[in-house]
Order: structure tokens, then C-alpha cells, then sequence
């Protein structure tokens, strides 16, 4: 170390720093004192550290982005301890050599201390990487980590990229209205997440807000089942018809607000009970898949139960199989729509209806309603419907009649 004295009369300090390298970031001590001259204290300090920046502090860390070496400079200034001037200087220089980078994301998983956990929560944190030109996902590590309410994690040894971060309390059952797994930065929908851009360094203040269902009680009852549909399966070995397990289901209420969330079983089922009378939608998250969810399910103090919101993965999508739910009071109730495609004009043809009118909406593939309205069914079992303003599209149209409810597929072609 060079060291460069400059005294003002009879006071002298000297400057005097320590180093520690951890990959490029380096942490500054310093220990720079007064050699003569009575009291002194410090007055201010200065770091350059060779690469273009500085800081203030009297000890500093510093995260160097590229290799190579550096000649780094402390300034130091004391001052007498009544009048509080300046009464010497001094400048110390080093260098420092970086062989390898820092690379590093961290931040915290945050959570509502108001359901008062009387334990640590344990997390589980994934660093996923999704390429959507090649439908590549990959969860490049993975760490695990506790305690309350502000919960830190980290991931070193990262490569430069573009970056989702999950974190799933494992410490809670995997059903009901404790926290669900979450997207940074408050995410349940991996494709609504916020992606992390990753280049060097220590990039911190990555949290993840974790979401929880509201609690609720009721007679209702939602369930059914997710299988393999047609398509050559790119993120799993699953063939036609076979059940897909393991899959996160998510009941959503009227406000687009998280009810509760449940997972498939190995027969693929799942099912979420004790719910309020109320309009729910039903949506299946998988990261990769382009989701479209069941909307429009109405569970009615006459129809407390609705055991069919079945849904088909393919190999790019997780969507409605659109077939009738079963309803044990109007079994027997029928309808058919058609054409399809068409150019919006649609017709819908009842059986064993006891219902006057059926409320219709229409949503798109993204699951926003793009229709709604209410029917009077014609004494005749025939009604026509427009939706020639939709644009060219799929839809799913969902028809309620008394206690029947109907789902399908519509195309509408222009």
C-alpha cells in the first residue's frame, strides 16, 4: 500500500484501508487513524473505486462488473474535536484484482402476519427460466428458507438471463385459504408474473408478496377432473384421456378475487367444498400452458353442487372440456347449439327445459367476458342469439337455465 501523508501543522493522520474479495464484490475496511496532534475524529472519507465509482461510507462493499484490475483510493479527512475543522488529510491507494464475477439475486417472500403463524413458514424458492420460442422451461435452482413475515432468499452462481421466481409455502396444507404459490412480484398466473432481467452482480429487492385465499364457509361444492387431451405432451409423458395429476387449481370469486386452491390427485380430481352461493371461476395454473379458464359457474341454493368443471391439457394449453354439467335436478335438460363455426348468428335448441329465461355469457380465450345477457325461452324450444360483434375467434359460450348449465366451444368466423 501506497500512502501519501498531508498534515496541517502539528496534527497528522494516516490513511489505511483492508480488503476482502468474494468473487467481484469487495469489501473496504477502514482503518485509517490520527498519528499526532491530540483529539481528532473523523470528518468524511472517500472511496474511488477505480471503475468509475465512489462512495461516502467510512467502510465500504462494492460489486465490480467486469474482471480485471483496479486501483482504488481513500481519502480521509479529521478534524479537531472542539471546533470541528478540518486539521489533516490523507490518501491511501491499493488495488484490487477480480477474477470472477458476482452473481447474485435475492430479495424477500413477504406475507400477511395477520393470519398469526405461531411457527417459522418454510418456502420453498424455484429460479425458473422459460424460453416461449422453443417452449423450454427449466428450473435452473432451487433454495429453501423460513421465518416471519419477511422471509429472505438468495440465488448465487446465476447466469445472465431472463428470470420467474416462485416461492411455495410447504409448511401449510396444500388445500384451503392459507398462503398459495406465488410469482414475483405478487403473481398467481405465471404469464401475468413480473420476469426478472439478470445480467451481473447483486441484484436485490426481488420479493414475492404471497397471495392467500379468503376464508369462507357455505354449501356449495365445486369439482372435476383435468386429463390429457390430443397433442404430442411437451412437459409431461402423459398420453390421451390419462389424468393429469399434481396440478394447481385455483377458485377464483365474482371480483377475480383467490377463494381457495387445490391440487389434482393421481386420478386427476379435485374439488373445493364448503364454498357460498355465489359466481365462481374455475382456473387451472401451469407454468407454459396458456390457460383458459371456466367462468360463469353459478352455485345457487338450487344447485349447491357442480361436480363436472373439467378441463383438457394439451401440449400448449389447459382449457374447458366443454361438455354439459350434470345437474341432479333437471338431469334429463338438453340443449344444442349450433353452427359452429358460424358468423355470430348462433341457435340454441332446448330439451326438457323447465326454465322461462337462461342467462348467457361469453367469454374469450383469455377468460374475459365478452358477452352477457339474459334469454326467454321460446315456447317453441328454439332461440336465436347474435354475437356478430365478436371478432373472429374461439369463445366458450355458458348457458344457465333453472338448475342446468351448459358449456361449449364456439367459432366464430367473419
Amino acid at each position: 500500500m501506497i500512502a501519501a501523508l498531508i498534515a496541517q501543522s502539528s496534527y497528522a493522520c494516516t490513511a489505511s484501508f483492508s480488503e476482502s474479495i468474494s468473487a467481484s464484490t469487495v469489501t473496504f475496511t477502514n482503518v485509517s487513524s490520527p498519528t499526532s496532534g491530540g483529539s481528532m475524529f473523523p470528518v468524511f472519507s472517500r472511496w474511488d473505486f477505480g471503475d468509475g465509482a465512489s462512495s461516502s461510507d467510512w467502510s465500504a462493499t462494492h460489486t465490480y462488473s467486469a474482471t480485471g484490475r483496479y486501483l482504488v483510493r481513500l481519502i480521509v479527512a479529521y478534524g479537531d474535536s472542539i471546533t470541528r475543522t478540518i486539521t489533516c488529510e490523507d490518501t491511501a491507494y491499493d488495488s484490487v484484482t477480480i477474477t470472477s464475477l458476482t452473481r447474485i439475486i435475492s430479495g424477500s417472500i413477504i406475507v400477511d402476519s395477520t393470519l398469526s403463524h405461531l411457527t417459522y413458514d418454510t418456502f420453498k424458492v424455484w429460479l425458473i427460466t422459460y424460453d416461449s420460442t422453443t417452449d423450454i422451461i427449466a428450473a435452473v435452482d432451487s433454495a429453501y428458507t423460513a421465518g416471519y413475515d419477511f422471509v429472505p432468499y438468495q440465488f448465487n452462481s446465476v447466469t445472465a438471463g431472463n428470470y420467474l421466481i416462485k416461492a411455495q409455502d410447504i409448511s401449510t396444507p396444500s388445500s384451503g385459504a392459507d398462503f398459495v404459490p406465488t410469482y414475483h412480484t405478487s403473481s398467481l398466473h405465471w404469464n401475468t408474473a413480473d420476469y426478472v432481467l439478470f445480467s451481473t452482480g447483486i441484484l436485490s429487492g426481488q420479493d414475492i408478496n404471497m397471495q392467500n385465499g379468503i376464508p369462507t364457509s357455505g354449501p356449495g361444492f365445486i369439482g372435476g377432473n383435468v386429463l390429457y387431451g390430443a397433442g404430442k405432451m411437451t412437459h409431461s409423458t402423459g398420453t390421451v384421456g390419462d389424468p393429469v395429476p399434481g396440478l394447481l387449481i385455483y377458485l377464483m370469486d365474482a371480483s377475480n378475487k383467490l377463494v381457495s386452491s387445490a391440487y389434482t390427485d393421481n386420478s386427476g380430481n379435485y374439488s373445493f367444498s364448503n364454498i357460498p352461493t355465489g359466481t365462481y371461476t374455475v382456473y387451472p395454473e401451469n407454468i407454459g400452458y396458456t390457460t383458459t379458464p371456466w367462468s360463469s359457474i353459478v352455485v345457487s341454493t338450487g344447485t349447491p353442487s357442480i361436480n363436472t368443471i373439467n378441463f383438457k391439457q394439451t401440449s400448449t394449453a389447459i382449457e374447458p372440456a366443454t361438455t354439459a354439467i350434470a345437474n341432479v335436478n333437471e338431469s334429463n335438460g338438453t340443449i344444442a347449439i349450433y353452427p359452429s363455426p358460424s358468423d355470430g348468428n348462433i341457435n340454441l335448441q332446448w330439451g326438457n327445459v323447465s326454465s322461462k329465461t337462461a342467462a348467457v355469457s361469453v367469454v374469450n380465450m383469455t377468460g374475459q367476458k365478452v358477452y352477457q345477457g339474459e334469454l326467454n325461452i321460446n315456447s317453441n324450444g328454439k332461440n336465436q342469439l347474435n354475437l356478430s360483434q365478436l371478432q373472429s375467434g374461439i369463445y366458450f359460450i355458458n348457458i344457465q337455465a333453472g338448475n342446468m348449465q351448459y358449456n361449449q366451444k364456439l367459432s366464430i368466423q367473419h
